[in-house]
């Protein structure tokens, strides 16, 4: 599920997506996998498990569920999505 954008207001409410994702995730004892900044911090004031996705992606591979070379096409396809420090260092975890 991919949920992008501002709050929408819809008959006189505000309904902000990311939060009542989080909450559904908090609820349910889910991870949420993530690759928003903003997303990150509501997450983190709901107090819900969360995880930014490189590092999923890092961990999968270095478990050995995801090959390297997908891995690393993985990065490079959304790398404008993160600081330039988290692409390399996510890199530098790959190639080990």
């Amino acid at each position: 599920m991919v949920i992008q954008g501002k709050p929408v207001e819809r008959d006189g409410q505000v309904f902000d997506y990311k939060m009542m994702l989080s909450e559904t995730v908090r609820q349910l004892g889910a991870t949420l996998v993530l690759d928003d900044h903003l997303a990150y911090l509501v997450s983190d004031r709901l107090a819900v498990r969360k995880r930014f996705l490189l590092d999923v992606i890092a961990d999968l591979t270095r478990d050995g569920d995801m090959d390297g070379q997908t891995a690393l096409a993985i990065v490079e396809a959304i790398r404008s999505r993160y600081p330039r420090a988290f692409v390399e260092h996510t890199l530098l975890l790959l190639k080990r």
